[in-house]
């Protein structure tokens, strides 16, 4: 997700406030706060929180490799007699 996109999720009351005309610019400078503050992208695959970035164009493509990649069998479960 963009800085952008969590901006709108993150201040979306406040952004309801804003007139239409200068939505945009409000959007853009709460987004460049959030870059600020969060460091972005970058330091969340630096801190070890995001494994890697996938381009969008792959996502299907890297989604199936995990799966490909997982155990088939997830154990051996079974009821609990109650």
């Amino acid at each position: 997700m963009g800085s952008v996109a969590a901006i709108r999720i993150l201040h979306r009351r406040r952004l309801a406030e804003v007139p239409e005309d200068s939505r945009e610019q409000v959007e853009l400078e709460l987004a460049a706060e959030h870059e600020v503050i969060s460091g972005g992208i970058k330091r969340a695959v630096d801190m070890g929180v995001v494994d890697r970035v996938v381009d969008p164009t792959l996502t299907r493509r890297a989604v199936a490799e995990v799966l490909l990649d997982t155990p088939g069998a997830r154990g051996n479960h079974g009821n609990i007699p109650l």
